[in-house]
């Protein structure tokens, strides 16, 4: 970073001497970016205040906004969400040449979040739902995805879970990871069971399947369930994964999708031979077998090893 700040002074001091000011506008900007991935917060709002104040001042309408949404984000890392709200509240304001709507759609996005944080719950609705309208206009599914979720948390008994998704969004700001699609949280849960962090695994699938159920995308719910039922049987939280391996199969079922039923059955057999349920594998067993024999597929390991069982089991 040492160089990419001593590049970033060098450029505004030249733009400034020669009255360039949108390049010196666009230097600072570049330095408030280096300062806060420094976490050097103090310094790159500083910056980021004064790349505003040139990029208003020459009417680069678009610029002061990007330089707002800077400033809105580095209060998100900071856990100031009062200061957010009135950051993305100028932006949202700001005069836009936007033909899709898609800057609005994503600031209105940044607004719900830093009302939502202070549980304004009306305030924040109305942004996503604005949100909402946008991404369906311009028909981006993700957008559309995070703003439907973010409606849904709106609702004052769904209160826990934003704060909980607030805070990891907000923690993540901070680490500079980019956080709220789905994918990526997915992607964190794995990363975090794989290393055994165990609780922070739960909470990115428990957010992933909230945002699942807040689309009405029940394969998505599916997935989720899958996923909390092998950490929880990898926490030794035998009961739960149980649950969860029960309540993937049901949904499977549902939806008559039988490979998906398979990979809970197996789950369910692994679960049930952990806490010594011999009959429940067994049944477990015989029905995963009668699906891979009706699908033609390739028996997976774990009900292989299992009718290995059963067999014995039965003579």
């Amino acid at each position: 970073y040492q160089n990419a700040e001593q590049a970033f002074r060098e450029a505004h001091k030249m733009h400034s001497r020669i009255g360039h000011n949108l390049g010196a506008a666009n230097a600072l900007t570049g330095l408030g970016e280096v300062y806060r991935a420094r976490s050097e917060y103090q310094k790159a709002e500083q910056t980021f205040e004064e790349a505003h104040r040139i990029y208003s001042r020459i009417g680069n309408d678009q610029d002061a906004v990007r330089a707002l949404h800077c400033l809105g984000n580095l209060c998100f890392a900071q856990f100031r969400y009062q200061d957010m709200e009135t950051f993305y509240c100028k932006a949202v304001s700001a005069e836009l040449h936007d033909d899709t709507g898609s800057i609005r759609a994503g600031l209105l996005y940044f607004l719900g979040l830093a009302q939502l944080a202070q549980r304004k719950y009306s305030e924040a609705e109305d942004a996503a739902t604005e949100a909402l309208a946008l991404s369906i206009s311009m028909e981006n599914k993700e957008v559309q995805a995070t703003a439907s979720f973010q409606v849904w948390l709106c609702q004052p008994n769904q209160a826990e879970l934003a704060d909980e998704f607030i805070q990891t969004l907000a923690f993540r700001e901070r680490t500079g990871h980019d956080s709220y699609c789905v994918m990526t949280l997915e992607s964190d849960g794995d990363t975090h069971f794989d290393q055994g962090m165990y609780t922070e695994a739960e909470e990115c699938y428990r957010l992933a399947q909230a945002i699942y159920s807040s689309i009405d995308d029940v394969h998505g719910e599916a997935r989720e369930l899958l996923r909390l039922g092998w950490l929880y049987t990898g926490w030794d939280r035998h009961g739960d994964a149980e649950e969860c391996f029960t309540q993937a199969r049901a949904v499977y079922a549902s939806l008559s999708d039988e490979v998906g039923e398979a990979k809970a059955l197996d789950g369910l057999m692994t679960v049930y031979g952990l806490q010594g349920k011999i009959e429940d594998v067994v049944m477990a067993c015989i029905d995963a077998c009668r699906i891979y024999t009706r699908t033609g597929r390739a028996m997976r390991e774990v009900c292989s090893k299992a009718w290995e069982f059963v067999q014995y089991f039965v003579e």
